[in-house]
């Protein structure tokens, strides 16, 4: 029988793509980034002061890092160490490697007596190399004399 009415058989396939895989996998990267992101930010607020005259470390060497947050809590590489036991977690630090640099990193609005006393434990645990952490504000070079 002839169907006059309608279209003649096509020979093209129909190209039938399933979206949804690929969407799971944005999906999946884009949470990875985020996850990634949120982990190699700072933990701890810490407000650092500005600097117009700072300078970049052109090779960082693996560093101990002191927060002193707004509060007064003392925390080295993450844990917290009371202020009269930092000397000692320090010079303990220091013994495998007496090079690390000792970085300070202060809020701004933190008790200056506390910073001192940072300063004072560094030094007394030996530490050759003591870094003010500081931020540089918008707009400024850091070249001075």
């Amino acid at each position: 029988m002839l169907d006059i009415g309608s279209d003649p058989p096509s020979t093209e396939t129909v190209l039938n793509l399933n979206m949804t895989p690929m969407i799971d996998v944005v999906f999946n990267l884009l949470i990875f980034f985020l996850l990634t992101l949120a982990f190699t930010r700072p933990i701890f607020d810490v407000d650092l002061p500005g600097a117009t005259h700072s300078r970049l470390e052109s090779e960082p060497k693996r560093q101990i890092v002191v927060f002193l947050t707004r509060d007064g809590s003392i925390l080295v590489d993450e844990v917290r160490v009371p202020l009269p036991e930092l000397q000692s977690h320090l010079a303990q630090v220091l013994a495998a490697d007496p090079d690390r640099p000792v970085v300070l990193q202060a809020d701004k609005n933190s008790a200056f007596g506390s910073f001192i006393a940072i300063m004072d434990a560094a030094k007394g645990a030996r530490a050759t190399q003591l870094i003010i952490e500081t931020v540089r504000p918008p707009g400024e070079s850091g070249h001075g004399p």
